[in-house]
């Protein structure tokens, strides 16, 4: 069995690994969107960086590969804040 020190270890290891695979979800949304766009607005960029749910990061990396324009990105990021 554990000890308490133990358990408190792992479960950091646990949390940093979560809010590692956020980054790097964050980050491909981002990226996506200026390899077909260019320039991300900060505001875009800033309202991304607040995301915390990866299937709805998973879904606008997604989006921001299909969408056909910035508009339609935005569209579907306000959408997926409701």
């Amino acid at each position: 069995m554990p000890t308490v020190a133990e358990q408190f270890i792992e479960e950091g290891f646990k949390k940093g690994i979560h809010e590692g695979v956020l980054v790097n979800d964050r980050e491909a949304v981002i990226e996506g969107i200026e390899i077909r766009f260019g320039k991300v607005p900060n505001e875009i960029a800033e309202s991304i960086s607040g995301l915390s749910d990866m299937g709805l990061l998973k879904s606008l990396h997604k989006q921001a590969i299909i969408a056909k324009n910035l508009d339609e990105f935005i569209i579907a990021l306000k959408k997926s804040k409701n």
